[in-house]
């Protein structure tokens, strides 16, 4: 996962070929600009937190919101990985 270079995008899924469990259409959205907080603070699909560093498929073609919770300061894993 990344940060997305913009605030709020809608993505419509095709039913012939995504699950769209969920919903039809993949919102995502950052609560901040990131253009201007560029590090993740938290996500969450369809409001549970994620907790890992990709999304399944099936994940992202069920459908629903994508939300980014950003910061203009990089988070203790993400100082971490760097020093790697």
């Amino acid at each position: 996962i990344n940060t997305p270079l913009f605030k709020r995008a809608e993505i419509k899924l095709d039913r012939d070929y995504h699950s769209c469990e969920i919903s039809d259409k993949l919102c995502i959205e950052c609560d901040k600009d990131p253009n201007e907080n560029n590090y993740i603070r938290d996500v969450e699909l369809n409001g549970v937190e994620i907790k890992r560093e990709y999304l399944t498929y099936s994940e992202i073609t069920g459908g629903g919101c994508l939300k980014f919770y950003l910061t203009d300061k990089p988070t203790e894993i993400q100082m971490n990985k760097d020093e790697l």
